[in-house]
């Protein structure tokens, strides 16, 4: 009589549940790995589009400006032909903009008020500190 090799079903059925406990525990890791890399994302983003619109607002005479709604607008004012750039917010934050929605710069590339911008993201309260007379922002937890 000749001897098979092979696995038995108890042996498949082991390697498959310690897969499944794998895969259990990788998900939502991954998926939480993956809103992290999307908020970071999302404020690299935001301080690229900051530094476009100050560099923006060098060198032609229009108003640049930022506007926080339902989504952030990049616009230009008197441009006629240009349509605002609108970014969509990821989906785990959440931005206060029922006031001081507008960060609007000079023409020497300075903010015309100071604001502040609130949002909340996964649970966390962050501002978005625009200062008098600075070029930048500056993000507190």
């Amino acid at each position: 009589m000749k001897i098979k090799n092979g696995f038995s079903l108890i042996e498949l059925l082991v390697v498959l549940s310690i897969i499944s406990t794998l895969l259990l525990i990788a998900v939502p890791f991954t998926y939480s790995m993956i809103e992290r890399q999307q908020t970071k994302h999302f404020f690299d983003l935001l301080e690229s589009d900051v530094f476009y619109v100050q560099n923006q607002s060098f060198a032609t005479v229009e108003t640049a400006r930022l506007i926080f709604m339902e989504d952030y607008y990049i616009a230009f004012v008197n441009l006629n032909d240009e349509k605002p750039i609108i970014r969509h917010y990821p989906k785990n934050i959440q931005v206060n903009y029922d006031k001081n929605n507008r960060i609007t710069f000079s023409n020497n590339g300075h903010y015309s008020s100071p604001h502040t911008v609130s949002m909340r993201v996964n649970g966390e309260r962050y501002k978005l500190i625009f200062p008098l007379g600075k070029g930048r922002y500056y993000i507190e937890k």
